[in-house]
């Protein structure tokens, strides 16, 4: 009998403990209004004439200024590339086709979220007819902070997804072994649109686009937990 004993300990000794591990990814999504607005928007004027094309430039740069100045736009909320002039080629018939000098600015208004204003200010240089296209867009001043958020929730799915498949695998979870991280959504955490300006201010105002979306940050991570 003791023999039987014996024997059957050595059996039990000699199973090997579980060991392995458990690799999750988690996603946290922090959904938020934004509270910044910017408008992109550029002069530019074309001709054969290198002198012509500079005037006409010119005249629609000092229209532009009166459009902005009439509707209330500070110096500083106004950031610009500068005046660039280049040569224009176009490939046409086997052949590349000088098609004039063109002069260009372009401008970016940013300022905190007011939806009039911004109606106020689209309507004027769609009016004005001294601009090539309007783009406008929302965004967060504070990119950072529900970012941390996302990252928390993201955590937190994480553990809650290897914790239940430990728990139906019958182990725990034990030390994590490693962390690896990437960003969800980097480049677009905004609202977009883009309007061509030369259509009637009422056909395409920022209010016929609808209400504003809420924007959302998300974040990554994979998580990778010894089992026990």
């Amino acid at each position: 009998m003791n023999k039987l004993l014996t024997a059957i300990c050595a059996i039990a000794l000699s199973i090997p403990a579980v060991s392995g591990e458990i690799s999750v990814v988690g996603k946290g999504t922090v959904s938020l209004p934004p509270d910044k607005m910017k408008m992109a928007f550029e002069v530019s004027a074309l001709d054969l004439d290198i002198a012509v094309a500079k005037r006409r430039f010119k005249e629609q740069s000092a229209t532009l200024a009166m459009t902005l100045a009439k509707v209330g736009v500070a110096t500083n909320e106004i950031l610009t590339s500068g005046m660039q002039m280049e040569s224009v080629t176009e490939y046409e018939n086997s052949s590349m086709v000088f098609k004039g000098f063109r002069f260009s600015e372009s401008y970016t208004f940013v300022a905190r979220l007011d939806r009039a204003r911004m109606e106020r200010l689209y309507t004027a240089l769609v009016n004005s007819k001294c601009v090539a296209e309007l783009k406008f867009w929302f965004e967060l001043f504070d990119n950072e902070t529900p970012r941390q958020e996302a990252r928390a929730l993201a955590v937190k799915n994480a553990r809650e997804i290897a914790d239940g498949i430990a728990k139906a695998a019958g182990v725990s979870l034990g030390e994590i072994e490693e962390i690896s991280y990437n960003f969800a959504n980097t480049d677009r955490p905004y609202q977009y649109l883009q309007n061509n300006c030369f259509a009637a201010a009422d056909d395409r105002s920022i209010t016929s686009a609808g209400s504003l979306r809420t924007l959302e940050i998300s974040e990554i991570v994979r998580i990778k937990w010894k089992i026990k």
